[in-house]
């Protein structure tokens, strides 16, 4: 089912069905420029790519792969001393259950007239180029909000890879008298590190940042400057062996009570070991991966029929998961309202 919606001034067609094209609408033109533009976009300050790094896979219904402690295992004495060959094999975890990825797709239209008459400044508003980078935001825009509810998630969570900050005598993160938001983290690390795996990847909401730059556990010893600074809490994170943080500043819209939400939540933090972009592909163990049927998004071209319109229409078909749950550490309920 079709509908649509007014977007930025934009007429938007929306809906979810085939990802296949049929040859016989001669009416349905894939655009290979614009689907490599489509391909390679990223929009700005999005999470999911840095917690999900985007691997291609052949089909829409898959298993995925699911890591275990033995994916981090130290394997040298079974490589050295096994005795039968069978022993030296080494197994990996697939899903029981197939997984199969969203079919998605988004169009906008250009009206002839309209762009003949338009002036010249709004051109560029209206031609195929911004009209795909504006969908391919959109898409963009799915998987963030995907990933955000796939991994704050605490009941995915087993008791030793999630911490409720503020459960009993717990002091939230913006107690800047009692807090101890780094103590707290410290205890994240190291969960983690007792199961061989090293977190390199912070990302939290955005008021749990706030929280963070006005804590004094974060103020450099030595500071001179009442001000915390991302380095100076990138200097801490760091001597832990975290490499990036990541803040999520996403908003979500509730059409049914017509209201805006942040999609990574409130009080939210999670540590998390995941695959670096060199060596990306989905055996490698991995926090989670954003897998991608190959060759989407398609982006093509239609002429209704009497020619008064072209529509821009873009399919999407990619999703966030999660392949480790023991390589990610979530705290929850950090900040008191």
């Amino acid at each position: 089912m079709k509908r649509k919606r007014i977007v930025n001034g934009r007429v938007l067609e929306f809906g979810e069905g085939s990802t296949e094209f049929s040859a016989a609408d001669d009416l349905r033109l894939v655009d290979p420029v614009l689907t490599n533009l489509a391909q390679e976009y990223r929009g700005q300050d999005l999470v999911w790519p840095h917690l999900h790094p985007e691997v291609d896979v052949p089909k829409r219904s898959i298993r995925r792969p699911l890591f275990g402690k033995e994916a981090w295992a130290d394997t040298r004495d079974i490589a050295d001393k096994a005795k039968e060959d069978e022993a030296r094999i080494i197994s990996r975890t697939m899903d029981d259950e197939t997984l199969t990825l969203p079919d998605r797709w988004l169009a906008t239209s250009t009206d002839y007239v309209e762009e003949e008459e338009a002036h010249e400044a709004a051109r560029e508003l209206l031609d195929d180029r911004a009209n795909v980078e504006f969908l391919s935001e959109m898409g963009d825009l799915w998987t963030e909000l995907d990933a955000a509810e796939t991994d704050m998630d605490a009941s995915a969570y087993d008791a030793d890879h999630k911490d409720n900050v503020t459960e009993g005598q717990g002091k939230a993160w913006n107690d800047f008298t009692d807090g101890t938001p780094l103590d707290d983290l410290t205890i994240g690390i190291e969960a983690l590190e007792a199961g061989g795996i090293s977190p390199n990847i912070c990302v939290c909401s955005t008021d749990v940042y706030w929280a963070w730059l006005r804590h004094k556990q974060f103020r450099p010893t030595n500071a001179t400057k009442s001000v915390i600074t991302r380095d100076d809490i990138m200097a801490i994170l760091g001597s832990y062996g975290i490499e990036e943080l990541h803040v999520g500043k996403a908003l979500k819209f509730d059409v049914a009570d017509n209201s805006l939400s942040r999609a990574w939540g409130s009080g939210n933090c999670l540590l998390a070991r995941v695959a670096k972009a060199k060596t990306q592909n989905i055996k490698r163990p991995s926090f989670g991966y954003a897998l991608r049927r190959k060759g989407y998004p398609k982006v093509a071209i239609l002429t209704s029929q009497w020619k008064a319109k072209r529509v821009q229409r873009l399919w999407h078909c990619r999703k966030p998961v999660v392949t480790s749950r023991l390589a990610g550490f979530l705290f929850y309920n950090a900040i008191s309202l």
